[in-house]
């Protein structure tokens, strides 16, 4: 056992690192949440959303200061404006001159971490000594009004440690994420006010409720008339109908001509001349004269002016007219048509811009969760005589939170280490990233398996309660299965939270390895009810860790894959070297798939006792 004193170091590296992730998970929410913010107000404004994250980013990242600065232009060449700073936010319209580092990260969008390790007196960074840093990370935001450089500057706690690679990575994609949003924040916005204008201006000049009543009043009093209506056709009754009248009676509501009979007419006279209509007399208006609606050729209507005579002849001025009147009518019918069909379009682009936003959104998420899960995953393993090891992952399209690990360990032992997440996407990814974190912290700790994911589980819970509950994922857990291996004996001591039971092949035969306990993240240690088991291991022997997305992957008629197969496959081909028998493994599921989709992610760890 360590000594007292580098325990109690190593759990408060193991807990500071654990509440480092928790503060990137916040980080992120509150970005998801500025994103949703910035598209319910229909005015995306990025570097106002940006200096709502400062606090958190310098909170997650162990930072004294943030800003936000634009890229401006001017007859002297580039500069950056400060638009946002915390906590000096004083500094907002300062300038920050230009430096040749700000033109790469503008162009490759690549995190620029900038760390003097090692240096006593290390030397301010030129570009930033406004702010008097040393140190910084500093990611590009890239939105369709310009583009933004999001820095953090000078550690809180300097025996925290530099600034990584990966936390540059963790800062641009939170960063990526809010200029997406923003980007087609902007899009949307952009389309949908061009539209809205529009149907605006349409609906608010040819709103025919309002303008069909005007017209009847307007045409009685030009022309002096006891009555004017307006009539149009209607499909139901296959006749024109009165929509709109001025000095009627109410019966006149009831008034219908048939189409052919003014079509007739209309063709008589050439087209665009006012119809005398006879069949219209009503109380002293003994007839009317019609002017024919017509659109593109087409009658749609009448503008109907009534008269006391049988028989009026209007002059060439007041045929004209009467036409200009029903040439009004004419359009605000078409354009009340058009501004119907232009509400369902709206309607229709709308809820496709929805779904396009979520789409991305969505993608977005899954290619952000995919880096973390595959940046996290080991590309070579360590070097243990006597053993070799070989591991292969398929991410699912969903993707989820499968990881897996070889770690030396002092005294001549390694650990083996494979588990699956719960849940999909950024949340999955990240509560992968923390519990793998925890257990490669715990695992130098403590030499007992069943302690570390006793430990493990227990800060999970003490970071957010069951299943992480400030993701809004309250049913988040992890099933893990861990072993040490004690290199010159050959012995693996192992327990196993909730996952699949690992396959051991010795020879044509298959054995399932046993052990009790749940999963992690959900209940109190004295309810996780894990065993310790031993076994020893022999020359020859494969050693098979998998997760559940293998075994559950389905066919094209829906048939899982299962654990009998498995084993099938493990008792022809497990002497196979671990990196064939992992290719040869997902060659036969391929084959049992057909082109099915994968649900969920498949990882295998294999390793061969030499």
């Amino acid at each position: 056992m360590p000594p007292p004193g580098r325990d109690m170091w190593s759990l408060s590296d193991s807990r500071r690192d654990a509440e480092r992730y928790h503060r990137l998970l916040l980080a992120l929410e509150r970005a998801t949440d500025e994103v949703k913010v910035m598209e319910d107000r229909g005015r995306p404004d990025m570097d106002e959303v940006l200096g709502h994250l400062l606090p958190d980013l310098t909170t997650a990242l162990n930072a004294r200061q943030a800003f936000v600065a634009a890229v401006r232009e001017s007859s002297h060449g580039n500069y950056l404006e400060i638009t946002a700073a915390h906590p000096a936010a004083d500094l907002r319209g300062r300038r920050l001159p230009w430096r040749e580092f700000f033109t790469d990260l503008i162009e490759d969008g690549r995190p620029r971490v900038i760390d003097p390790l090692g240096e006593e007196t290390p030397n301010l960074i030129s570009g930033l000594e406004l702010f008097g840093a040393t140190e910084a990370i500093l990611v590009r935001a890239k939105g369709i009004t310009g583009n933004r450089v999001v820095g953090i500057c000078n550690k809180r706690d300097a025996d925290a440690g530099p600034y990584l690679a990966s936390d540059g990575r963790v800062l641009d994609n939170i960063i990526e994420l809010v200029s997406i949003g923003a980007r087609v924040g902007e899009r949307h916005t952009q389309e949908l006010q061009s539209v809205h204008r529009t149907s605006t201006a349409i609906s608010a000049e040819f709103e025919l409720d309002r303008l069909l009543p005007m017209i009847s009043r307007q045409a009685a009093a030009v022309f002096r008339a006891p009555a004017a209506s307006v009539m149009l056709w209607d499909d139901a009754e296959e006749n024109l109908v009165v929509k709109a009248s001025h000095g009627l009676q109410d019966e006149a509501g009831q008034q219908r001509i048939p189409k052919d009979a003014i079509l007739k007419e209309v063709e008589r006279l050439g087209g665009y001349q006012p119809v005398f209509t006879p069949r219209l007399s009503q109380g002293d208006a003994r007839a009317a004269v019609s002017a024919p609606l017509l659109t593109s050729g087409r009658l749609i209507g009448l503008l109907n002016i009534y008269c006391e005579d049988e028989q009026r002849d209007f002059t060439p001025d007041q045929a004209d007219l009467t036409m200009i009147y029903a040439n009004q009518v004419a359009i605000a019918v078409r354009n009340a048509s058009l501004i119907d069909e232009l509400q369902e379009k709206i309607d229709q682009l709308e809820a496709a811009q929805v779904e396009l936003v979520i789409k991305e959104r969505m993608e977005q998420e899954l290619a952000l969760a995919r880096q973390v899960q595959q940046s996290v995953l080991p590309r070579t393993f360590p070097e243990i005589p006597g053993y070799c090891f070989a591991a292969r992952n398929e991410p699912a399209r969903q993707v989820g939170g499968d990881f897996y690990d070889v770690i030396p360990l002092a005294d001549d032992r390694f650990g083996l280490v494979i588990a699956d997440v719960s849940d999909k996407g950024m949340p999955a990814a990240l509560y992968m990233a923390l519990t793998r974190s925890l257990i490669l912290a715990e695992a130098r700790r403590e030499r007992s398996p069943a302690a570390v994911l006793t430990n493990v589980n227990q800060i999970l819970l003490e970071l957010g309660g069951p299943g992480m509950s400030e993701l809004g994922e309250p049913s988040m857990f992890v099933t893990v299965f861990y072993g040490v291996v004690d290199r010159a004996a050959r012995r693996l001591t192992y327990a196993r939270a909730g996952h699949d039971r690992p396959l051991l092949v010795r020879g044509n035969a298959v054995q399932e390895l046993g052990g009790q306990g749940t999963l992690l993240g959900l209940l109190e240690g004295n309810q996780l009810g894990l065993s310790e088991e031993r076994i020893d291991l022999a020359p020859g022997d494969r050693l098979v860790l998998y997760t559940d997305g293998l075994v559950d992957s389905l066919s094209p008629e829906g048939e899982s894959y299962g654990e009998e197969r498995l084993k099938a496959f493990l008792a022809v081909h497990g002497d196979l070297p671990p990196r064939e028998l992992c290719d040869a493994a997902f060659a036969e599921l391929a084959a049992f798939q057909g082109g099915a989709e994968q649900y969920d992610d498949m990882a295998v760890l294999a390793t061969q006792v030499e």
